[in-house]
């Protein structure tokens, strides 16, 4: 985490929301790869996974609160629904993919097998959200060249057909399992972690994927294999909070990227974001984020 960027004074982008159905605009358009050079990006959300590959210089990389320094090599994945931004400039270069719902949709059951997938893409970006210190993505230049080399013919390059779409999701599958090859390698050689304890890891992915329903520690202990007291302390020592904490963040990051994409009631929304009622809602919203969810929605138009 650094301390000296000023995250108050990071502006937002002209377009602040990034929708599916602007980038994506033809029924087999489900991912994109592109390069921006000297990139500055200022705080815009979007509504499908951003993967951003450090191909040159260095900058920092922002999402909601959390400001981590990024270089060559650095690999960050962002959620839909997350603020962020990039503070870089000249000499600073990125080869960006972008993915539609559809392509996660389709493909998650499979990537699900891969080493490493839910701790890269689903618990790493979230722990980074909460502003928990996780070890992201590094590709050994090595690893970086096999990457590049598969995305540069890649850049720009639509597509218009089932064959073309095809074709391109083949290529970045290939990019996929190379980046879990290398965040399993990478968990490896740190020691023994979250990552490295599968029931652990699936515990957490239980909380991620049912987040809007009724959680319960016990639960969460037996699919961890350990006792309450040990699955607490552990779970603490890894994302440095405890269960509920988490569950809360969990719920109120889903609960932002509702009330900034709809028009939902605040009602609806503590419903379908798993809390008990609209009070409880309230009140952990606002002692999460430092403002009330209609006035959080109200100054995020």
């Amino acid at each position: 985490m650094e301390h000296n960027i000023d995250i108050n004074a990071i502006p937002k982008a002209p377009r602040y929301i990034y929708t599916a159905e602007y980038i994506f605009t033809n029924p087999y358009y489900t991912a994109s790869v592109f390069l921006k050079t000297n990139e500055k990006a200022n705080f815009h959300i979007q509504e499908f996974y951003e993967i951003c590959i450090i191909s040159r210089g260095e900058g920092y990389h922002v999402i909601e609160e959390t400001v981590v320094k990024a270089k060559r090599g650095d690999v960050f994945i962002v959620p839909p629904g997350s603020r962020h931004a990039i503070i870089g400039g000249e000499g600073f270069d990125i080869h960006y993919i972008h993915l539609h719902p559809d392509f996660i949709r389709r493909y998650s059951p499979i990537m699900k097998s891969l080493p490493s997938f839910l701790s890269l893409f689903e618990i790493e970006p979230l722990m980074r959200i909460n502003g928990t210190l996780y070890r992201h993505l590094y590709l050994e230049e090595s690893a970086l060249s096999e990457v590049l080399e598969i995305l540069t013919p890649l850049l720009r390059r639509w597509q218009h057909d089932p064959i073309t779409q095809i074709s391109l999701e083949s290529y970045l599958m290939v990019v996929f399992t190379i980046f879990c090859r290398e965040y399993e390698k990478l968990q490896t050689t740190i020691g023994k972690n979250a990552s490295n304890d599968k029931h652990f890891m699936d515990s957490i992915s239980h909380v991620i994927e049912n987040y809007n329903r009724k959680i319960a520690i016990d639960d969460l202990a037996h699919i961890s294999g350990l006792s309450r007291t040990a699955y607490i302390k552990r779970f603490r020592e890894v994302t440095g909070k405890s269960p509920k904490q988490f569950i809360n963040k969990r719920r109120i990051a889903e609960a932002k990227k509702l009330l900034l994409s709809t028009d939902r009631s605040i009602s609806k929304i503590a419903e379908d974001t798993g809390f008990y009622d609209a009070a409880h809602f309230i009140k952990a919203f606002t002692s999460e984020v430092g403002l009330s969810p209609s006035v959080y929605r109200a100054q995020n138009p």
